[in-house]
Parts: C-alpha cells; sequence; structure tokens
C-alpha cells in the first residue's frame, strides 16, 4: 500500500510541475468574426487556429463552436455539440 501512495504522491508532484512549468489553457472562444477558436493560455497569449483544419471540427458550422469546455487540466478542448475533443 506504501508503495501506491508514494506513486500518488510522485504523480501529483509531476503534474503540479507540469502546471507551474508549462503553458495552459484557461478559457477558449469561437470567434465568428475570423472563424478561428481563440484559446487564452495562463501565460495571457492568445493562440488562434481555423477549426476547419482540426480533426473532428472539420465540418463543424459556428452554431457547434458556441459552446468550448476547457478541460481541469488545461491541456483538452471539448466541444460538447461535436462530442469532439482536442488535445493541446
Amino acid at each position: 500500500m506504501a508503495e501506491r501512495d508514494n506513486e500518488f504522491d510522485a504523480a501529483v508532484e509531476r503534474a503540479e510541475q507540469r502546471r507551474r512549468n508549462e503553458p495552459f489553457a484557461v478559457a477558449a472562444r469561437y470567434d465568428r468574426r475570423i472563424g478561428r477558436v481563440v484559446v487564452r493560455l495562463n501565460t495571457g497569449i492568445e493562440i488562434a487556429f481555423s477549426p476547419h483544419d482540426m480533426q473532428g471540427l472539420e465540418r463543424a458550422k459556428p452554431v457547434d463552436l458556441q459552446e468550448i469546455e476547457v478541460s481541469p487540466s488545461g491541456y483538452g478542448l471539448h466541444f460538447p455539440r461535436l462530442d469532439a475533443d482536442l488535445y493541446l
């Protein structure tokens, strides 16, 4: 049992270290004006991409992109209307 606890503690530490040292998403939205998904990172930087360039979003209509969920880790986006996920 102690070995499992040590493995868990080590995994938690790796996750915390990753969040301290790597950028992650804190928000995402679809900007209909420019036709891009805009992702805001914890660093304040915003990146944008065309949904038509992403697998699972190729045929998405603007209404399908109105709702975007950022995963708790900040490394994934979920598009509920399409049941599609992207890993950042």
